[in-house]
């Protein structure tokens, strides 16, 4: 549909999507004219690329054309840019926040639940195994120079999100952000793959290694993770997290703390607080009690 505005441009809408268009100008041949927008214009067989493909050839043709000369490096106009800075270029920062929360919102109303189209799939167990490789192998093999960059980079990001959504980071500082997953920075060890097979023998449905945070950005990581349950457990060795009823400076009886543990001990004090602050239950289980078949820490998971 095309009509004739009074300043004398041409209002059309697209007959498919509903989208309006403004012309500069209104010519006769456009009375009773059916319109459709360049995107409907273009899509499924009015396209007249419909149905074909370019040949092996041409393909090879184009890339060595094209190969280190479209848009690579500082020839691409989006080198080291973001849309984001280009907003904060052209609107200020005022606007460009607006517009970066508005993007966020709108890109989680058109992707949640049904329309996400990756809705009720699951990876299988060979591409799981590929993307944990790939991850690892990324990690391990990364420079310093790498490191402190997407350290930098991460803390950039968070620092943006306190700015454009104050709301939803101080939500996510309070909750302390969570990766329900296994993380291909921790390997579960064998006093951890014991506790394992309690929790599967028992049925209680765990995830294993779970990173959260503070506000400050400081990361605290526990073995497993109660589902549905605001419950963490941790799996301490006897000498590394040095086991009470073994080590102790003001016990004679008992062994001397070294440094290592003494550092060990005030990470796990720092974690039970942290546990604490945020709502979750810290149980902690002993090498001791496992290799013993001693899960008396862990019974009352069972009746939860």
């Amino acid at each position: 549909m095309i009509e004739k505005l009074e300043s004398g441009q041409a209002r059309c809408t697209c007959e498919e999507c509903k989208s309006v268009i403004i012309l500069n100008s209104y010519r006769k041949d456009h009375i009773n004219k059916f319109y459709l927008c360049a995107k409907c214009r273009n899509k499924g067989e009015k396209n007249p690329f419909y149905g074909k493909k370019h040949s092996d050839e041409l393909k090879n043709k184009f890339s060595k054309e094209r190969k280190g000369i479209c848009s690579v490096g500082e020839k691409n106009p989006m080198f080291k840019r973001s849309v984001y800075s280009v907003w904060l270029q052209k609107y200020g920062k005022d606007e460009a926040d607006k517009r970066l929360l508005s993007f966020k919102n709108n890109m989680s109303i058109a992707t949640s639940g049904e329309k996400n189209p990756f809705y009720g799939k699951k990876h299988s167990d060979l591409i799981i195994k590929q993307i944990l490789k790939s991850r690892k192998i990324t990690i391990n093999t990364r420079s310093d120079d790498r490191k402190k960059e997407v350290s930098n980079n991460i803390r950039l990001s968070q620092e943006k999100l306190k700015i454009t959504d104050p709301l939803y980071f101080e939500k996510k500082a309070r909750g302390g952000r969570a990766a329900m997953s296994k993380s291909s920075s921790y390997k579960i060890n064998n006093l951890e793959k014991k506790v394992e097979q309690w929790l599967k023998n028992n049925k209680i449905d765990y995830k294993y290694s779970v990173i959260m945070s503070d506000k400050n950005g400081n990361t605290y990581q526990y073995d497993f993770i109660i589902i549905n349950k605001r419950i963490l457990i941790e799996c301490n060795g006897t000498y590394w997290h040095a086991d009470p009823r073994f080590y102790n400076d003001n016990d004679d009886s008992k062994r001397k703390l070294i440094e290592h543990q003494k550092i060990k001990i005030s990470r796990d004090i720092e974690k039970e607080k942290f546990a604490k602050e945020h709502n979750f239950k810290l149980i902690t289980i002993w090498e001791y009690d496992v290799n013993n078949n001693n899960f008396e820490a862990l019974k009352e998971l069972i009746n939860e």
